[in-house]
């Protein structure tokens, strides 16, 4: 499945040379590790939980079962195993495959049925490194959902944004996104499929700015004739044209001192 993205970008500020503790952190959390994240358990409350897998990513196997390994609630240590009953305590085993970035699932002993991306795979199956940045989907004994990917080495960390909730890799790298763009007095570009969340970026980038006391107009252009978007966006004098019966602002003079946010104007 596609993944639908929105996308900023600013231009790039000089802030000098010279490495940072931000910059090295961005450095070490591009190294990936395999990880096992819950899409569906009995406790609901339980997905999103997560594991990374260290020692898969160093070359050793690891055992998946009811008992192991502890997975754990995004930015805290409360390792707890799988517990469902109905997986067997004998394990299935994921191991490294023989290309590089690939792995492989094997049911070996164990009774636990795995179905890996739709297909029952009765014995194992090696999964390819284009598939791991992608994503497998594990179902265990019609009872457990997991996804088997790769995630940042160092969890991403992000400070909260009003209506962006989550803590997807994606989502994380949003609001980080935002954090660092927010302060400065610069235009920012939003790019994203209709739908992805424009509007809300341009608000949170408005709510982590100097000028989060002040306006946020946010107008849809696409509605916006093209022989009124002058006067609109700047503005017009009584008289200026057919139908200006009184002076009317801008957009850009009643966002003074705020934010604007113009959607739709490609």
């Amino acid at each position: 499945m596609a993944e639908e993205t929105c996308e900023l970008t600013a231009p790039h500020p000089a802030w000098g040379g010279g490495r940072t503790p931000e910059g090295d952190r961005r450095k070490r959390a591009r190294t990936r590790l395999p990880a096992l994240t819950i899409l569906f358990h009995p406790d609901v409350r339980r997905v999103g939980e997560h594991v990374l897998l260290g020692e898969l990513g160093g070359g050793r196997v690891v055992l998946l079962s009811r008992n192991e390994p502890g997975f754990a609630p995004p930015g805290t240590s409360d390792l707890r195993p799988l517990g469902d009953l109905h997986l067997s305590r004998s394990p299935l085993r994921l191991g490294p495959g023989r290309e590089s970035g690939s792995y492989r699932v094997d049911v070996a002993g164990s009774r636990t049925r795995l179905v890996i991306d739709g297909v029952w795979v009765p014995e194992g199956r090696e999964l390819s490194a284009a598939e791991m940045q992608r994503g497998a989907v594990l179902e265990l004994a019609d009872r457990v959902v997991l996804l088997l990917h790769t995630l940042p080495s160092i969890p991403l960390v992000a400070p909260p944004c009003p209506g962006l909730i989550g803590e997807s890799e994606a989502i994380l790298r949003v609001r980080d996104e935002i954090r660092r763009v927010g302060d400065l007095d610069l235009p920012v570009l939003i790019r994203g499929e209709t739908g992805t969340g424009k509007e809300m970026a341009a608000r949170a980038i408005h709510q982590a700015s100097r000028r989060r006391n002040a306006v946020c107009l946010c107008v849809n252009m696409g509605a916006v004739p093209a022989t009124l978007a002058t006067s609109e966006l700047f503005g017009s004098v009584k008289g200026s044209f057919t139908g200006a019966v009184r002076d009317q602002p801008g957009y850009f003079q009643r966002a003074h001192l705020g934010t604007l946010f113009l959607d739709e104007i490609g």
